[in-house]
């Protein structure tokens, strides 16, 4: 058994930021007629959530964007618990930068290796830092078309970001934003998780490790029969 497992999740509360149009917001209520409360005396403490399913730390399945795509409760659960190799983006990017497949350079052979290994790769962008204050956190680096379709071709069956998406994120009363990356990972099949914070795995993680298969990552959804995403209680341990 592992010795320590590592909380990837942002906290899902009434704070909790939503990806910007999203129309549905987390909250958590427990009033009258709404849920139970051992303070009024009904005997348990029982809650109402109302989430979407893009809330928080999540992951997309296929049909998100494919009319043909699998639905979050057909995704192959061995992808979902399988090798994590992560990427430390952190040194190469910027507010807004689109990163190109020649900015990722240094991590080919990893990504390929990924493939091959069938692991969950994790783009690190050091953004879910700012996870709490929505206009810093919509400024995110994202993923060009080209560089998500030679991901696709490396064979990695999940990916994960620590940020709202692979994609842009428009800016207040912005255009929308292309889906690129989107499209060409959930086109290839891929699921991709969404929102991870990584902090957690600082002072733990070296590439070293990651490169000699000893970290291992969990993004079971909820079995949401026919839906196009859930959330996730995003874990993972050193083997």
């Amino acid at each position: 058994m592992p010795a320590t497992i590592i909380d990837l999740a942002q906290p899902l509360n009434d704070a909790t930021i939503s990806y910007p149009g999203d129309p549905v917001r987390f909250s958590c209520c427990n009033s009258l007629g709404e849920g139970f409360s051992l303070e009024r005396g009904e005997g348990a403490n029982l809650h109402k959530l109302t989430l979407g399913t893009h809330s928080g730390t999540h992951i997309d399945a296929p049909w998100h964007f494919i009319a043909e795509g699998a639905k979050v409760d057909e995704l192959d659960l061995s992808s979902l618990v399988a090798p994590l190799t992560l990427l430390d983006l952190r040194e190469i990017v910027e507010p807004r930068k689109k990163l190109e497949w020649s900015d990722l350079a240094p991590w080919h052979a990893r990504i390929a290796r990924a493939g091959e290994r069938k692991a969950v790769l994790v783009l690190r962008t050091g953004w879910s830092v700012f996870f709490a204050d929505l206009d810093r956190y919509r400024g995110q680096p994202f993923f060009s078309g080209d560089c998500a379709k030679r991901i696709a071709a490396s064979g990695v069956r999940v990916i994960g970001v620590d940020t709202f998406s692979p994609d842009e994120t428009p800016l207040p009363n912005g255009p929308d934003t292309p889906a690129d990356a989107h499209l060409a990972l959930l086109g290839a099949g891929i699921a991709i998780a969404e929102n991870l914070r990584l902090e957690g795995l600082d002072d733990i993680w070296t590439p070293e490790d990651d490169d000699a298969g000893k970290w291992t990552i969990s993004l079971l959804p909820l079995r949401l029969t026919g839906l196009d995403g859930s959330p996730i209680r995003a874990v993972a341990w050193r083997d």
